[in-house]
């Protein structure tokens, strides 16, 4: 089994039979894409790859997590766009989306993590229940920092409505979800934490980058855990609920109000 590397799995028609070879990977580069055109203010064209997303994860799993993550995008470039009443059912059918993912999670095969020596190996095989519970239960916990990512947006619409408290609440279990895996150097974390201190009133409005996503250093994250083998490329469960979470992007509160 050999293991893509570097950033080759990230680019669309990498894989020796483009894009629609691999729809994984498309999603992916969607979603890459969907994120580098909010931030540079083409909200239309930040549109149609979201849209694209939607397209591509129609054929994934009804409770793949890259549906969740695909409809937080959309509701997100929505509102960049200025449709807010649209960006809202996004987010909210996002939210549920991530919601119905728990099962698909509590479902999940687990690749093996020991590849370092056949000690490790032989001690995972013995263990391999208790090994499987444990990822499930990381899992879980990386799923919620996903939809994080949702709760801090749809915190943005009230925000963004001038209901501080009501965003303040969502922005405070968003900070939550996400400190759990995360930490303070996660870029959509940050995002969260500017906007609470705004809320709150310990901050004035962000003037800063409006969108962030965590998708810079999927590659390497993916390339160094397995999460994407051979050619084609073939995403583990791993991989699919890593680059869902990593693939979500949050929305700074840079209105005023």
């Amino acid at each position: 089994m050999k293991h893509a590397q570097g950033d080759e799995f990230m680019m669309p028609g990498h894989d020796g039979g483009g894009a629609g070879a691999s729809p994984e990977l498309h999603w992916v580069g969607c979603a890459r894409d969907a994120l580098e055109l909010m931030q540079t203010g083409q909200y239309a064209q930040a549109l149609e790859a979201c849209r694209r997303m939607g397209d591509l994860s129609g054929r994934f799993d009804a409770a793949d997590p890259r549906r969740a993550a695909g409809l937080n995008n959309l509701g997100a470039a929505l509102c960049m766009a200025g449709d807010m009443a649209a960006a809202e059912r996004a987010y909210r059918e996002a939210d549920a989306a991530w919601r119905n993912a728990a099962a698909w999670v509590a479902a999940m095969r687990p690749a093996r993590r020991a590849r370092s020596s056949m000690f490790h190996l032989r001690l995972e095989g013995r263990h391999r229940a208790t090994y499987d519970r444990l990822a499930r239960a990381q899992s879980a916990e990386l799923l919620a920092a996903g939809q994080a990512a949702t709760l801090n947006n749809l915190g943005e619409i009230r925000h963004a409505g001038g209901d501080r408290r009501a965003a303040a609440a969502l922005y405070e279990r968003a900070a939550v979800q996400r400190r759990a895996v995360g930490g303070t150097g996660d870029e959509v974390a940050r995002v969260i934490a500017a906007n609470l201190a705004v809320a709150t009133g310990g901050a004035d409005d962000a003037a800063w980058v409006p969108v962030a996503a965590a998708l810079d250093r999927f590659a390497a994250v993916a390339a160094r855990n397995g999460w994407v083998v051979d050619r084609p490329p073939r995403f583990s469960d791993e991989g699919r609920l890593a680059a869902a979470v990593m693939g979500a992007v949050a929305i700074a509160h840079h209105r005023g109000g």
